[in-house]
């Protein structure tokens, strides 16, 4: 797999830093009396061959007095690549080292070394990445029936730990129990541990600075939601539930390794923050119907609530500060159906939510005072079709991944997942769909509930798929 894009290879310096990224390794006198560099000729070979300017090959400018000659691995005056090798093979240097070899960035598409797009750029998420991959393209995927169980599974509770590898926490529809698994970067299952609930429905998860993994759900039907925390390594440290009937919806993690976890019921929403061993610091409960609210924290250690306001579920946003103050509140009356939110590191909030009446999904940005910046909108081209975006999570320099299901009758499309990449003005970069590959019929049902990001932009996905067994859980890595 080609893993970087770079004008000269790894191993290479461009003329400007040779001196800070070569050493030499010169041997001493021998006997003789004479010098040189291990695998090199000797003076009087080198100084009649001089490829860059055929003059006697010694670097005047070298106070060692060292032979300068193409193919001595290092660059030397009026050389553009020195390997050592010059073969003029992929990735390396021409015969001459008067020019490189063919690369990864070169702008011309090489698909005998793996190149699947080469665009020229050093821009990842425009449609070709760095390392010569479509972007979008999946990496691998997995799927699994949480604790084995024969039933209906499903994911919205996914996150990315600050080590980069990948917590999910999955229950089955109507069955007892639950299992948090940890997945490496690359999805090598690292544990898988049974969690002892009554029907459990993990809606969200999230993990700390501190490496304190939170998840937040409820019993399915209207019940007392709960709050679990864990250790990385999947050891349960504390539980704790709200004491009114209602659903746990959304989970964020603050800056000092704490939580603020938000759930709704008929009439109410609440915001409850947690301290990083459970201990519970602050609860607010606000009249709204209905509320579904969601929760996201940023870098600074404020966080921006998002939910549904009155009859016709206007967007709702507030912000708070780390010390739970209220810094402002909007009403967005334009935006029906807030799900989800996310901030970036500069601060701008992104929003989705879905319109049913138009069976639309729409993302909307504001900056950092809740100001809206931009909004669109995403329908299936059938207007019997449906599209319903789940998961958000903003983009490295701006813009947003959003992920969700859609349905488009046209193209024979019951049910598929749908992941979006909007660059910082709210233009349509790419989009991937995906359908299940496991279930051999005409028939694909997949559905995308959460998204997150790892430290080098890579997407990672996670919702259900459907399979002769059922529906699995289902997780995957994409390009970005």
């Amino acid at each position: 797999m080609l893993t970087r894009r770079n004008p000269l290879p790894a191993h290479l310096c461009v003329l400007t830093f040779a001196s800070a990224c070569f050493s030499p390794i010169v041997t001493p006198l021998d006997d003789e009396g004479s010098t040189g560099t291990t695998g090199s000729p000797s003076s009087s070979e080198a100084s009649t061959f001089d490829a860059s300017t055929g003059g006697d090959g010694l670097d005047e400018g070298s106070s060692s007095g060292e032979v300068a000659y193409c193919g001595n691995g290092q660059l030397d005056p009026g050389e553009v690549c020195d390997d050592g090798t010059n073969d003029g093979a992929y990735g390396g240097c021409a015969n001459d080292c008067l020019s490189l070899a063919p690369y990864c960035g070169d702008g011309l598409l090489d698909q005998a070394h793996g190149e699947a797009c080469d665009d020229g750029d050093d821009v990842d998420g425009n449609g070709c990445n760095i390392d010569c991959i479509v972007s979008g393209t999946p990496l691998w995927d997995l799927h699994y029936d949480a604790g084995g169980l024969l039933g209906d599974d499903e994911s919205r509770a996914m996150a990315v730990a600050p080590d980069d590898t990948v917590l999910v926490a999955s229950g089955a529809h109507l069955q007892d129990g639950m299992t948090l698994r940890r997945y490496t970067n690359d999805g090598e299952l690292m544990y898988s541990v049974p969690v002892s609930l009554e029907r459990p429905r993990p809606f969200d998860l999230d993990v700390s600075n501190a490496f304190t993994v939170g998840i937040a759900g409820h019993q399915q039907g209207l019940s007392e939601p709960w709050i679990l925390g864990f250790t990385i390594d999947g050891a349960n440290d504390w539980n704790e539930t709200y004491p009114v009937p209602s659903y746990s919806r959304s989970i964020t993690a603050l800056s000092d390794g704490g939580f603020v976890v938000s759930g709704d019921a008929t009439g109410l929403a609440w915001l409850r923050r947690f301290g990083s061993v459970g201990n519970v610091v602050w609860t607010e409960e606000l009249p709204m119907t209905p509320g579904f609210l969601s929760v996201a924290s940023d870098p600074g250690g404020s966080f921006v609530v998002a939910g549904q306001f009155g009859p016709s579920a206007q967007l709702w946003l507030r912000k708070y500060s780390i010390s739970n103050a209220e810094l402002w509140t909007h009403i967005h009356p334009e935006h029906p159906g807030a799900t989800n939110v996310s901030i970036g590191d500069d601060g701008w909030i992104y929003v989705i939510g879905t319109d049913w009446p138009t069976y639309e999904w729409w993302v909307t940005a504001f900056d950092s005072d809740g100001v809206e910046q931009w909004s669109t909108r995403f329908s299936p081209a059938d207007p019997a079709g449906w599209a319903d975006a789940q998961g958000v999570v903003a983009a490295p320099g701006g813009g947003a991944f959003v992920v969700g299901s859609y349905s488009d009758p046209s193209e024979d499309v019951q049910i598929q997942s749908l992941i979006q990449r909007y660059d910082p003005n709210g233009n349509l970069q790419w989009e991937q769909r995906v359908g299940s590959p496991y279930k051999p019929s005409s028939i694909t049902i997949q559905s995308a509930g959460a998204v997150d990001l790892d430290s080098h932009g890579r997407l990672f996905v996670a919702g259900s798929l459907d399979t002769d067994d059922g529906d699995d859980t289902w997780l995957a890595k994409f390009a970005p």
